[in-house]
């Protein structure tokens, strides 16, 4: 047939312009078939390297010889348009009998010295004839009948269903990158990020400044200076422009979806804070361009004067108001630490910073007092009514912290209203200081018990294998695997400790489960297909095909030789030892697959069984795909089916290629990679000391032969 699929891998570029001023490009490159208007295939972005390597490889589900592919490599500048670094053609009858090898690159600004390293096959032209023992499943060998006759489609075609499919959500599409200017909703700010969270915690700094400034309005003498004119321009820009920003960044709704519509942003800011801070804003600019302009050279600006510094202290006090956006700033703090210390750390701080605002604001008010009765009060009988400021703060915070502490103070309350402020702050200091306390005694007690309980279990397990004369081996083995993972659980929380996830609808949770294991899924160029191409099917995949995190000790089997294979397995951490015998060998073979590796993916694509032993090398954890629910979930998306069925043809050619023998439960490159053990002189880092260990130790594993 004149429609194949074609297995594409662009394995990198050569002498590529450096299209930056201050480092080097960070190549990409896209890939588009004339065939399949709207399908756009795009590599990772790779920085600071004119020879880049991407090994990129994705299945183009339909091409015909009439077709060409065109790839454009790019270089990543953020927040502007991509630069095009060169661009290179393919047609038609030089892909239909497979191609490797370099393209020179137009336009690359050099007059063509720059390359680019494609690699293509044609996919199952000859599946049919072939009496391989390796066989594919029937619904990787012929379309199913059902994918054929598609009703919603014209052609009937799965891979048109795709493209068709690609076509309407390429719009709606965030994993992929596009070449086009910025839309006006693009502006609107996400409320998670950077930018936003910067913006969040210094206003958390600004209204401490304000907390600061606005009680030291007693002392006159600020009035006027070049330090309280910084201070006034800096919170009244801040609070402007909040205005502005609150008004374009989206907010979360009850159902945890974000809102970036404008229309609903500005909506929800008039139901909340709108009337609050514009009016505010508002007294502060009127005061502001009042005070500019008015004029001291008569008496009537001396007037005038008088009334605006009464208007501004009043103003000043109803940006106290501001102290409710306070409890948000410091949950996106809080929302930012993840640590046990760290929170501790926090409370402890909040605690303190509490209580030397209330001393600063308590100072303040002692002065105010004092310097309203002009004759008895405790400012004129101390002699401070015309000294610096500096000292009439310091004497006023020194009276404020001895109601705290058994420390002294020289001043003494002569009159009434002085001698009810002290016995109020006095209540005020026994309170405060009983909640201080008890809150960091309490924070403390929690860290420290869930610390007690782990070191009582640890003595639990290991009276209880002495008891039992578990022999010393076995009893090292259970203790160092109980420690990995009470380790492992304490630095990534389980989910059956969330009592909280429980609350999520089922859509919600199965997005999470997605975000969960997509990092680790997506190390394979299918499943990185799959979720670029269509996400429910990757949700699904997710929810219902996943058995979940599995936990292996040092030693461990992970499968043995002719055990029948169920499960495809991804490695997320650790490392494995795979002992097989390799075909016309006498000896076994051993090779150690590191993490962010997979295995037995044959199990997705034929019947298998395991051709050697895995064993765990060190403390692994391992996430293992269902391949039967796989298989049932692919034949439910007709859209993506092409694909997944590309990259079984490429597995059944792969295999070809080596040889039936050859085929293995690893990877057929990581076929290539035997351990080698070799003298090192040195190791320049831990990580080559540590890997070196672990090959000395693949090679020391005890297999049951």
């Amino acid at each position: 047939s004149s429609v194949m699929p074609l297995c594409v891998t662009i394995e990198g570029a050569t002498n590529l312009r450096n299209a930056d001023f201050w480092s080097k490009s960070d190549p990409y490159v896209i890939c588009e078939s004339s065939g399949l208007v709207g399908m756009r295939f795009q590599s990772h972005v790779i920085m600071d390297d004119l020879n880049p390597v991407w090994n990129y490889k994705f299945m183009l589900p339909r091409f015909v010889i009439d077709d060409e592919l065109s790839f454009t490599v790019l270089d990543e500048v953020y927040g502007k348009q991509p630069e095009v670094l060169g661009r290179a053609r393919l047609e038609g009858a030089a892909i239909v009998a497979g191609f490797a090898g370099k393209v020179p690159l137009e336009d690359d600004g050099q007059g063509g010295i720059a390359e680019l390293s494609v690699k293509i096959k044609t996919l199952g032209q000859d599946l049919e004839e072939s009496d391989s023992s390796v066989s594919l499943y029937p619904m990787w060998v012929e379309v199913e009948e059902h994918f054929r006759t598609s009703p919603t489609e014209v052609n009937n075609s799965p891979a048109e269903c795709l493209a068709l499919a690609l076509r309407q959500s390429k719009s709606n599409s965030s994993d992929s990158k596009s070449i086009d200017r910025p839309s006006f909703c693009q502006t609107v700010l996400h409320p998670d990020s950077t930018k936003r969270l910067t913006w969040d915690i210094s206003g958390l700094f600004v209204l401490l400044i304000e907390l600061i400034w606005l009680p030291m309005q007693v002392f006159d003498r600020l009035e006027g200076t070049v330090g309280a004119a910084i201070i006034n321009w800096t919170t009244l820009l801040y609070w402007t422009w909040d205005i502005v920003l609150s008004c374009s960044t989206g907010y979360y709704t009850p159902f945890g979806s974000v809102e970036m519509r404008r229309r609903a942003i500005l909506l929800r800011y008039v139901k909340t804070w709108f009337f609050f801070d514009v009016p505010v804003v508002a007294v502060d600019w009127t005061v502001k361009m009042a005070d500019l302009g008015q004029t001291a050279a008569d008496s009537a600006g001396v007037a005038r004067s008088a009334k605006i510094v009464r208007i501004t202290r009043v103003a000043r006090v109803m940006r106290l108001m501001r102290l409710m956006k306070l409890r948000r700033m410091l949950f996106t703090i809080q929302g930012l630490i993840d640590s046990e210390w760290m929170t501790i750390a926090l409370a402890v701080v909040k605690n303190l910073a509490t209580i030397v605002l209330i001393n600063h604001c308590l100072a303040c008010i002692w002065f105010g007092v004092g310097r309203a009765d002009e004759v008895e009060g405790w400012v004129a009988k101390e002699g401070l009514g015309g000294s610096d400021v500096g000292v009439q703060y310091l004497v006023s915070l020194q009276w404020s912290l001895a109601q705290f502490t058994p420390g002294s103070s020289q001043v003494k309350p002569d009159t009434t209203i002085e001698r009810c402020v002290v016995v109020g702050v006095l209540a005020l200091g026994l309170v405060i200081a009983t909640c201080f306390i008890s809150s960091v005694t309490s924070t403390m007690n929690a860290v420290w018990t869930a610390k007690r309980y782990n070191f009582t279990q640890q003595l639990l397990l290991k009276k209880f294998l002495n008891q039992n004369q578990v022999p010393r081996d076995l009893a090292c083995r259970i203790n160092h695997y109980v420690d990995f993972v009470a380790e492992l659980r304490h630095k990534r929380v389980h989910a059956s400790k969330v009592d909280y996830l429980s609350f999520l609808s089922g859509p919600l949770y199965i997005e999470l489960q997605a975000e969960l294991y997509k990092p680790t899924l997506c190390a394979h160029p299918c499943f990185g297909q799959i979720h670029l191409y269509s996400k429910p099917m990757m949700h699904e995949i997710c929810a219902a095909a996943l058995n979940g995190h599995e936990n292996y000790a040092k030693n461990d089997l992970i499968f043995h030789q002719g055990a029948k294979a169920k499960n495809m397995l991804f490695l997320k951490c650790g490392s494995l030892a795979y002992r097989f015998l390799p075909a016309g060998c006498l000896r076994p073979k051993t090779l150690k697959l590191g993490a962010g590796n997979w295995c037995t993916e044959a199990v997705l694509w034929m019947p298998w069984d395991h051709v050697g032993t895995m064993k765990a090398i060190s403390e692994v954890d391992v996430i293992s795909v269902t391949a039967s629910k796989f298989r049932d979930i692919t034949r439910n998306y007709h859209q993506v089916y092409p694909i997944v069925r590309g990259y079984a043809l490429d597995f059944w050619q792969e295999a070809q290629a080596h040889g039936v023998g050859s085929l293995t439960d690893l990877p057929l490159t990581q076929m290539e990679l035997d351990v080698e053990f070799e003298r090192r002189p040195a190791y320049s880092t831990n990580v080559e000391e540590l890997t070196h260990a672990e090959d000395v130790q693949a090679r020391l594993v005890q297999w049951d032969d």
